[in-house]
């Protein structure tokens, strides 16, 4: 349900949402990371992969598992994993990964020595799952 396209409509929605506006005061920096990563669109990273991503990200800085305790609430992770899911474009045939695919994210998420960064996590799912298909 991509309602908002653009960074700056997400920013307007960051603004708005008093969780999401605390998020912004307490870890800007990850936040602006999940916002650029949710609207660039990799050509082929299935939209559930790309969630999937966001939201392990979201969880270090929202909820059970944030650092601070400030944004270690439900409201804060519910608030968070909705504005992903508003950030995210609907899948489309083209964008569907394999059965193979969904192992070997699974595989990465456990792997101690996987990517950084979202974006990188994503090039290299893409890379592993599509090796004849060049990313643009």
């Amino acid at each position: 349900m991509r309602d908002l396209q653009t960074k700056e409509q997400a920013l307007a929605r960051v603004s708005q949402d008093g969780n999401l506006s605390q998020v912004a005061l307490y870890e800007n920096a990850v936040l602006m990371g999940i916002i650029e990563s949710a609207l660039a669109h990799p050509v082929g990273v299935e939209r559930w992969f790309r969630y999937e991503l966001l939201k392990l990200e979201a969880s270090k800085i929202v909820g059970w598992d944030a650092t601070l305790n400030v944004l270690r609430t439900t409201s804060h992770y519910e608030a968070m994993i909705d504005f992903i899911d508003r950030l995210l474009p609907q899948s489309t045939e083209e964008d569907r990964i394999d059965e193979q695919g969904r192992e070997r994210f699974y595989e990465m998420r456990m792997d101690e020595s996987r990517p950084a960064s979202i974006m990188e996590w994503i090039e290299d799912l893409e890379e592993k799952s599509h090796p004849d298909k060049e990313a643009s």
